[in-house]
């Protein structure tokens, strides 16, 4: 017969700890803060290999522009914008990043919220009456609350989920361009 019993170290394992996911305050600040390179490449040979990269299809929406360049930041549904500066010194190249948020879907979700709601409660409240002819409520009365109480929520969500999607976006692209340029990262503190 077989000895079937297990030793308790066997059989329980320590969890391991996951990390706790970085708040809002911290995606949004390191958003901001972007890291920067350094390399030795003038700013005209770094350029070059950004636009390398992007030929390569590896920095999305590369723009050259009078600043230096642009990319973009997939930030579902809000995008953005990621815009470069080169400064050059004792002959090496630091370039800085800079993430600025596209107007555009801000905007149309904005209009489409606004521009629900109301026809929403006429829409409802005339299904309502079609098919309870005793209805008598007005029904803006409970849909206006119901539709715009959750939207604070709702909103913060969409911004955070978005953020945080820009900011992978962005390191991303900053890492690319720092291994492709043989350059080093330099956190801002």
């Amino acid at each position: 017969m077989t000895d079937t019993t297990m030793n308790s170290s066997d059989s329980l394992s320590t969890p391991t700890a996951e990390p706790a996911p970085p708040s809002f305050a911290e995606i949004r600040s390191a958003l901001r803060q972007l890291p920067e390179i350094r390399t030795n490449l003038s700013p005209a040979a770094f350029l070059s290999v950004a636009d390398a990269a992007s030929k390569a299809g590896k920095l999305p929406g590369f723009e050259k522009t009078p600043g230096y360049f642009s990319t973009l930041l997939f930030g579902a549904p809000f995008d953005r914008v990621m815009e470069t500066t080169a400064t050059s010194v004792d002959g090496s190249t630091t370039v800085k990043f800079a993430a600025r948020l596209l107007w555009k879907m801000p905007l149309i979700f904005i209009v489409l919220i606004v521009f629900s709601i109301w026809p929403g409660v006429t829409l409802t409240h005339s299904l309502l009456r079609t098919y309870f002819p005793s209805y008598t409520i007005q029904t803006w009365w409970w849909y206006l609350p119901l539709t715009i109480l959750p939207l604070p929520w709702y909103i913060k969500k969409t911004v955070i989920k978005s953020e945080a999607s820009c900011l992978l976006s962005a390191m991303e692209n900053i890492a690319l361009l720092a291994e492709r340029s043989g350059g080093e990262v330099i956190e801002k503190k």
